[in-house]
């Protein structure tokens, strides 16, 4: 599987990615670390389609992850948080030089779909918080540009009720 991360159909890529982010999301240290770092290396790859099923797989492992994180339940070996806690810092590098990768996918897997529903806010800001302060410098810049966006979009909507308000 992992030869066809590297083949010269993108379409065999991605079902590739796909294959393996499956197996990374039910079992993240089950991977070697070569293995999860020739999916990561697909966010390179020429093709969106390919870097979006990237996306798609490290969000939804980062997600499942910290749903059982959350079970009271679930048992979590300490190597699955070794292999997954990368995720987010990755994600976030790859924010600011891939602008097609950002608006087609990472805005919102970073903004809505990094966490699951059921997680409250105050716990979502408080794994933001463990984020933030284990990311470098280029992760910063990427979660700084996310964070610009989304005051920009709440301020327009503020300006756009309060002319509504005024019109009335």
């Amino acid at each position: 599987m992992r030869e066809r991360l590297s083949d010269y159909d993108d379409a065999v890529r991605a079902e590739a990615v796909t294959a393996l982010g499956a197996l990374f999301v039910d079992r993240p240290s089950a991977l070697a670390g070569e293995v999860v770092g020739g999916l990561c290396n697909r966010l390179r790859d020429q093709k969106l389609p390919v870097r979006v099923a990237v996306v798609t797989q490290l969000v939804a492992a980062f997600r499942t992850y910290i749903a059982r994180l959350h079970d009271e339940d679930a048992f979590l070996p300490d190597e699955d948080e070794e292999a997954i806690s990368f995720i987010p810092d990755f994600l976030l590098k790859c924010y600011v030089p891939d602008t097609q990768l950002r608006a087609r996918v990472l805005e919102k897997a970073l903004s809505q779909s990094l966490f699951p529903k059921d997680i409250p806010v105050e716990q979502q800001a408080a794994h933001w918080v463990t984020i933030y302060s284990d990311c470098d410098e280029k992760a910063r810049a990427g979660f700084g540009q996310l964070l610009g966006k989304q005051h920009n979009l709440c301020k327009l909507v503020q300006d756009l009720l309060r002319m509504r308000l005024e019109l009335r």
